[in-house]
């Protein structure tokens, strides 16, 4: 068996030399098919197989193939292993991209095997392996070079049913390209280069926006498992500016991104990179839980104390870890403050839900403790944007789900968050931000009585305050006291930090923000 293949890897070997001197060799969708194969097999490194086909007849007898078979079965096959060999990031590094741009160039031109791949994704022909060889391709072309790109790439990137095929795939790495594809098609259209990474936020997932108030606070599932490190701007970009409301709009954006960053580090902490969980945390988790309603409020008599719909999980059997007797027992666990029974699914907790051991979204508990107590516990969920259809797919498909009550503390982070989305101003914000600003108050502004003081305690280290403030006691203080209250009088802003001296304590002194 193994003399069979070593002897087709040399046949093939041989006609792929063949090939790669008179491309009209390629002349039937079985030669084809040989030559990719042979581009495949005999070279395992994708940086190798890039240099055999970099040159001109390289580059005539790879577009030579590609267009002898349009099928479905091809795309899916031959070219889909093709596509996986070149979206290898190492063969992108070579060149700077251009070795790869001109490869890509000649798949796309003419567009006989673009159109092929498009027609098939319309019409469901092709596998989760094609699709992201094809997401890929459009992607790249469009990073690459986005001036020579063909227009049946542009329309492909702008046609919404082609765009959502992709963005609801089952893989997230599909996902991942149909994102870039929808972000770079914006940029394109707006005169901007189609480019992604340290050049601006936008295209890395279904939550990354260049405007912050339009980023979920809650992570998605997208957002978990992409391997694209999040936007962060540099400190020189965010203290740079010269105008102080463009300013004031990016140190805003950057502090929100930072802040969110922990958090959304956290998550992914408890997750592998491919989505699958890394550890169990140490909280309350129910292994086997099946979606049973949608549940509407529908209080008539007290509109305004409705609340939002939820999602209803129903287990079959009350929930572990509480005393497995009467329902009334256990509605007592659940609210017994001595007890562990109200940190189990608290009211606005986070729980992450799994399908299939990866993690598919997050909802908030809403607490209803008598369901929760049922011999088949009732777990009500308000669900977050973007997980509800694939929530309710893989229940409609018979599926179960398990739910981990998150231990990532997103009630400490959420209110500064939501401040950070909305703000605009912030008392002493252009004092803090310009750099330039000279925070010590010249003498000669100061009153002439502010100025005698500072004058006199500056030169007197060891001066009782009382005689010079005209106060009723003695005020003495230690070096770091004297030191503090003094910047706190000679600048425009001072902030004054650590427990209070024994002095200052005593007489209520001048352990705050001074601002003048």
């Amino acid at each position: 068996m193994a003399n069979d293949t070593d002897e087709r890897k040399a046949k093939l070997e041989r006609f792929l030399i063949s090939a790669l001197k008179d491309d009209s060799k390629i002349s039937s969708p079985r030669f084809a098919s040989l030559f990719i194969e042979a581009l495949c097999i005999c070279h395992d490194d994708s940086v190798i197989l890039l240099d055999k086909i970099s040159s001109q007849i390289g580059l005539r007898a790879l577009q030579r193939s590609v267009r002898q078979d349009l099928s479905p079965n091809f795309i899916n096959g031959t070219a889909s292993q093709l596509l996986r060999k070149l979206s290898d990031p190492a063969v992108a590094t070579i060149g700077d991209g251009q070795v790869l741009a001109q490869v890509i160039k000649h798949l796309l031109q003419p567009s006989f095997f673009w159109s092929a791949c498009v027609g098939h994704i319309q019409s469901d022909q092709l596998d989760v392996e094609a699709m992201r060889g094809v997401a890929w391709l459009l992607s790249e072309a469009m990073r690459l070079m986005p001036s020579e790109i063909q227009p049946a790439c542009i329309d492909a990137a702008n046609d919404e049913s082609f765009v959502q095929r992709i963005l609801t795939s089952t893989s997230e790495h599909v996902r991942g390209f149909g994102y870039q594809i929808k972000h770079r098609a914006a940029q394109l259209l707006d005169g901007g280069p189609a480019s992604l990474g340290d050049s601006g936020p936008g295209g890395r997932h279904d939550n990354d926006f260049k405007n912050i108030k339009d980023i979920n606070i809650i992570p998605t599932r997208d957002e978990i498992l992409t391997k694209e490190p999040s936007f962060l701007r540099k400190a020189t970009e965010v203290f740079d500016s010269h105008d102080i409301l463009e300013h004031r709009s990016v140190y805003f954006d950057h502090m929100f991104r930072l802040l969110r960053e922990d958090m959304v580090y956290d998550f992914k902490e408890k997750l592998q990179s491919d989505g699958r969980k890394k550890r169990v945390p140490k909280t309350f988790k129910v292994t086997t839980a099946f979606l049973s309603a949608i549940d509407v409020d529908d209080d008539d008599e007290k509109p305004w104390q409705r609340q939002p719909w939820r999602v209803c999980f129903t287990t079959g059997k009350p929930l572990p870890s509480l005393p497995n007797k009467t329902k009334k027992s256990r509605e007592k666990f659940l609210k017994d403050p001595h007890d562990f029974g109200p940190k189990i699914l608290r009211h606005g907790s986070l729980v992450t839900i799994f399908t299939d051991g990866r993690a598919a979204g997050f909802g908030y508990v809403n607490r209803d403790v008598p369901r929760l107590a049922a011999d088949s516990a009732e777990i009500l969920l308000r669900l977050e944007d973007g997980c509800v259809g694939l929530i309710v797919d893989h229940a409609t498909n018979g599926g179960h789900f398990e739910l981990v009550q998150s231990d990532v503390p997103v009630f400490a982070y959420e209110p500064f968050l939501q401040r950070l989305q909305n703000m605009q101003f912030s008392p002493l914000c252009d004092m803090f931000l310009d750099t330039d600003l000279e925070l010590a108050i010249d003498l000669s502004q100061q009153s002439i009585g502010m100025a005698r003081i500072l004058q006199h305690f500056e030169s007197n280290e060891d001066q009782d305050w009382r005689t010079v403030l005209r106060l009723a006691k003695d005020v003495k203080l230690d070096k770091s006291q004297r030191a503090a209250l003094l910047s706190g009088l000679s600048h425009k802003v001072s902030l004054i930090q650590g427990p209070p001296g024994k002095y200052i304590h005593q007489h209520g002194g001048f352990n705050e923000l001074i601002w003048k």
